[in-house]
């Protein structure tokens, strides 16, 4: 198991509910480290992947994009808008997506519905600096 697979493993079961941690490559679309409790991650990581990127890497994600960005391209100060975390809710739980700093990766947390969100969001964003730092060192440099 490398770093970020491990690195993945110490959210999930940080996370009381937690069931799957991804490392997605925005520019690439390649999962980076995964560990899933639930399934044979092989196929479900190509969609998470494919969501991911359509969230976080394109800058055209349709209509809701352009009405979210427009007024906000008026303010010098918001000139480079994207989106920085996402949740989204399905029937049978949470997935907790965080941009990592260098604007290339993205850290996905899933957890079943009972988990407590605040937990899961506190224990990936307590997570992202030390994920950082593994991406962007000489074995496993964030692209």
């Amino acid at each position: 198991m490398n770093r970020i697979e491990s690195m993945c493993r110490d959210v999930v079961e940080s996370v009381d509910g937690g069931t799957a941690a991804r490392v997605v490559d925005i520019v690439t679309g390649r999962v980076l480290g995964v560990h899933d409790s639930t399934r044979d991650h092989s196929v479900y990581d190509d969609a998470v992947a494919a969501a991911v990127v359509a969230l976080f890497g394109s800058i055209d994600v349709g209509p809701m994009w352009l009405a979210l960005r427009k007024p906000m391209e008026e303010d010098s100060e918001v000139r480079s808008l994207h989106f920085h975390e996402f949740e989204i809710t399905t029937e049978r739980g949470y997935h907790l997506a965080k941009l990592l700093k260098t604007g290339k990766s993205v850290m996905v947390l899933e957890t079943a519905k009972t988990s407590h969100l605040g937990v899961g969001w506190a224990q990936l964003a307590a997570l992202v600096p030390a994920m950082v730092a593994v991406l962007s060192s000489s074995s496993g440099g964030e692209p």
